[in-house]
């Protein structure tokens, strides 16, 4: 019999009809999708992780790192392998898994049976060294075909015998190297229980773990039972923990309370005849290391049940993570800190830890240069020259210190431009607190170059422009990129809406400044040439200019090119790029001008309350826009029992004076989605939209129902079309009042989504307004990063934001234009920091969505626009 036994008629016809009656439940693993890695102390959650996330009519491969074959049949499988399959929908299958295992009908030592023959075709089981040695191979691997098929003829199992595709290996040189499948992969941490040095051989096999083929999925379990003691399985679980969370791209679910049903294994049988509990992860016993990890990190896993609990015990347990950043700098609505090559600045932490404290300081570095992200590409398995589906990140520590800053001198240790990661550990008297993870990226130059340079020192990812983590493109997470989107990022960086493409693609996005070009021949490019990005292409690979070295003006053999192929970045001069990569002819390229522009006027917080003359200087500032927006932060005064109590400021305006004042102000559309809206009570909030609208200005984030609230304002401006939403951030709100309802994040999320998703694919540009963040303070807000990046991923090309009461510098997240909050436009009353009085407005300039300039444009007292200097290609301090 070979290894892969053909499937018995009986069963493909079976088979087929189960197909059949999955009407809604579309695969959720697929080309484009990050590894998913799940962790939870049982081996039965791997049934569900598995057939919840890998295709079931695909066959696949999967590696079995574990002390037992955990091959048992289960009794009448069948059931179970049609019973994941006929379902109307995702959430059936899910309950009906959980009910499974609520019932025990799955086991840590039967669960691979009915996941065979699909979607596992094949099983190699790699036991601990020390268990092959006593036991031999022949001899495990018998007993298991023994397991899997030792029910088949009294249950009556349909399909083919599994035994002969499950085989026992005992190197990693010994399982198939052939990519005509894809691979599933568990680690049960009972193969490290008797390890002398269990750290390392988890992290070695984890590393070869990543490089299997098409790597679709990963479990990992902790199987207390098995494990010698509670200390044991923590330190194996903080460390998988650990690596799973530097691992990029991928998607990681944590499991750290789920309910256990019976348990019917020899181990529980024997625990019970010594009168002593089946052993389990108790959390709250975890060390202080662990849930140092865990709270610092909460964002970037994913916990399904008990959620609410398990946050309420982090909370309780751990301690507050720590702050690392950069010090005297903010950071970035996309989450990085960013300084130039030429600044000193020291890392510095902040947190509850007291002056005797050690303070550890890590620098993560990626384990390889490469990883395939599309491995079934052939062009992918080229130019990575491997099968790595992610990169993992290891902790170097790099200095312990007995204060909160470590030296720029120090961190930096003479590198030049390009990104980092950081964590930090504080200890002390038995606490411990933890960082996240954060990234400082070290630039040079302006606009695209800026982008180019920040990208130094990250691995090539090949289709980082084809995957997602954690709602962006991998191409922007800033872990990895690939050739072309190496360019992407760059101008996307700069404000330029350029998507992500392969290097023939790029084209589209760009004019040639000469085709067909011989190696060392010269062509004239000009200083706004190279401003705006010079792209030297070789057909299938492309590069940057970097340095345009005299004869300045004349783009030759001398000059320095950047390119991202098959490792980190790369600096060389076109001669010896030309050399490396010889072609019939090369192209030169540059971002492509577009036709007339159309601009956009954005402003912040707006008080109807107070005398009129600054209505006025606003009409002086809205003079320059096709489109004028803004945030209204008020509403109409309606009766006095209508006003809701306990309100520090109230801003209302006279029944029939607001519109007047707004058209006089040259306001196209405004935003009711803040905590001021219903001032004047639901009929004030209500009262303002309808006198708003009936004067032909657009309102928005408000309405009777959610429905109605994030529905957007369409409009058209020198013919390009606008979609424009307002919501709000719980952060910035009141509670609500019944009979209104102002759009808020994040419980109209999914609203909203669908509504930026619809109206995304029919108007030219997207737009939101959105009140967020924490008043009197240059710092965004965790919520403002956090939902820069969705308002990003659903397809907003400009944010302008509001509440903070001070401008906030913009920038960009994911191509989407970011102003954080663009301080008072119009607010009579004094503030706490000085800030508070500076006025201004947005402005946004689109050529197409290619080519975008953007700006903050202050307003002095007198009122009349004084321009900021340059725009969002080269003025940092106007554009970030």
């Amino acid at each position: 019999m070979p290894f892969v036994a053909p499937f018995f008629l009986k069963y493909a016809v079976w088979r087929l009809r189960c197909v059949a009656f999955v009407v809604c439940a579309a695969v959720p693993v697929c080309m484009a999708q990050p590894v998913r890695i799940h962790v939870e102390d049982n081996h039965a959650g791997s049934f569900a992780f598995f057939a919840e996330n890998a295709d079931l009519e695909s066959p696949h491969r999967l590696l079995l790192i574990d002390a037992h074959c955990d091959a048992n049949g289960v009794k009448y499988s069948d059931d179970l392998r049609e019973g994941v399959r006929r379902v109307a929908n995702l959430a059936q299958r899910h309950e009906r898994l959980a009910g499974w295992r609520r019932e025990g009908r799955i086991q840590a030592y039967n669960w691979i049976e009915p996941l065979m023959p699909a979607p596992v075709a094949e099983v190699y089981w790699m036991p601990p060294p020390a268990l092959v040695a006593a036991a031999g191979a022949e001899s495990l691997q018998k007993d298991a075909a023994d397991y899997l098929d030792g029910r088949a003829e009294l249950d009556e199992r349909r399909g083919p015998e599994l035994g002969g595709r499950f085989r026992v290996v005992r190197s990693w040189e010994e399982l198939p190297a052939a990519g005509d499948m894809p691979w599933l992969a568990t680690i049960d941490l009972d193969s490290f229980a008797s390890s002398a040095d269990p750290v390392a051989e988890l992290r070695a096999a984890w590393s070869r773990v990543l490089a299997l083929h098409d790597l679709r999925a990963v479990s990992i379990c902790v199987s207390r039972p098995w494990q010698p003691d509670d200390a044991r399985a923590f330190a194996l679980l903080e460390e998988a923990l650990r690596l799973a969370l530097a691992t990029h791209p991928a998607h990681v679910s944590f499991e750290p309370l789920m309910p256990e049903g019976p348990d019917a294994s020899l181990q529980a049988e024997s625990f019970a005849k010594l009168g002593k509990p089946v052993p389990r992860l108790e959390m709250k016993k975890a060390p202080a290391s662990l849930l140092a990890l865990l709270r610092a990190e909460r964002a970037q896993y994913d916990v399904a049940e008990r959620r609410e609990e398990w946050d309420a015990l982090l909370d309780e347990q751990a301690d507050a993570p720590l702050e690392l950043g950069v010090q005297g700098r903010l950071r970035s609505p996309d989450g990085v800190w960013r300084l130039d090559r030429g600044a000193e600045a020291a890392l510095q932490v902040e947190g509850a830890f007291g002056a005797d404290a050690r303070v550890t300081w890590f620098r993560l570095e990626p384990e390889r240069e490469v990883a395939n992200l599309v491995p079934s590409m052939a062009s992918g398995r080229y130019f990575s020259g491997g099968t790595f589906r992610a990169a993992v990140w290891h902790a170097r520590q790099v200095a312990q210190t007995d204060d909160p800053l470590l030296a720029s001198a120090v961190w930096r240790q003479g590198a030049g431009a390009g990104r980092s990661w950081w964590k930090v550990r504080a200890e002390q008297d038995g606490r411990v607190w933890e960082s996240p993870v954060v990234c400082v990226a070290v630039t040079e130059g302006e606009g695209f170059h800026a982008g180019l340079a920040e990208q130094l020192g990250t691995p090539y990812m090949f289709g980082a422009g084809m995957e997602r983590e954690r709602g962006l493109a991998v191409a922007e997470s800033g872990y990895g990129n690939d050739c072309a989107n190496y360019m992407a990022y760059a101008w996307r960086r700069a404000g330029k809406a350029v998507p992500w493409s392969n290097p023939e693609q790029l084209k589209a996005c760009m004019e040639p400044l000469g085709l067909q070009l011989e190696p060392g021949s010269r062509v004239a490019v000009s200083a706004e040439d190279v401003r705006r990005g010079v792209v030297y292409h070789a057909g299938n690979h492309v590069s940057a200019l970097w340095e345009d070295r005299p004869p300045l003006g004349s783009f030759g053999a001398e000059d320095v090119l950047v390119h991202h192929l098959s490792g980190f970045p790369e600096l060389l001069t076109r001669a010896e790029f030309e050399r490396k990569y010889p072609r019939a002819g090369y192209g030169l390229w540059t971002l492509k001008r577009e036709g007339r522009s159309v601009r956009v006027a954005a402003f912040g917080d707006i008080s109807p309350a107070g005398d009129d003359a600054r209505w006025a200087e606003l009409a002086t500032a809205a003079g320059r826009g096709d489109l004028v927006v803004g945030n209204l932060e008020g509403s109409v005064e309606e009766a006095a029992g209508e006003v809701p109590p306990k309100r520090s400021f109230s801003f209302r305006a006279k029944p029939g004076a607001l519109a007047p004042l707004l058209r006089q102000a040259g306001l196209h559309v405004v935003s009711l989605a803040n905590n001021h809206a219903e001032d004047g009570g639901a009929s004030g909030a209500l009262r303002a939209k309808e006198e708003l609208e009936r004067a032909g200005i657009g309102c928005v984030g408000i309405g009777r129902s959610r429905e109605e609230a994030v529905q957007p304002w369409i409009g058209v401006r020198r013919g390009k079309s606008f979609a424009v939403w307002g919501v709000a951030h719980d952060e910035a709100m009141n509670a609500p009042l019944p009979g209104v309802h102002a759009a808020r994040l994040p419980q109209d999320a999914g609203l909203l989504l669908g509504s930026m998703r619809t109206w995304r694919r029919h108007v030219d540009y997207c737009m939101v307004l959105v009140h967020w963040g924490r008043e009197n303070t240059e710092k965004l807000s965790e919520a403002q990063h956090v939902w820069s990046r969705w308002l990003a991923a659903a397809g907003a090309d400009v944010v302008f934001g509001s509440h903070p009461h001070v401008l906030q510098a913009p920038d960009t997240v994911g191509g989407c234009i970011v102003f954080p909050s663009l301080g008072n436009a119009r607010f009579e009353a004094r503030g706490p920091v000085p800030g508070f009085s500076a006025r201004g407005y947005g402005e946004v300039e689109l050529r197409g969505r290619g080519d975008r300039t953007w700006r903050f444009v202050p307003l002095p007292a007198g009122g009349k626009a004084r321009p900021a200097a340059g725009n969002g290609a080269s003025d940092k301090s106007a554009s970030g």
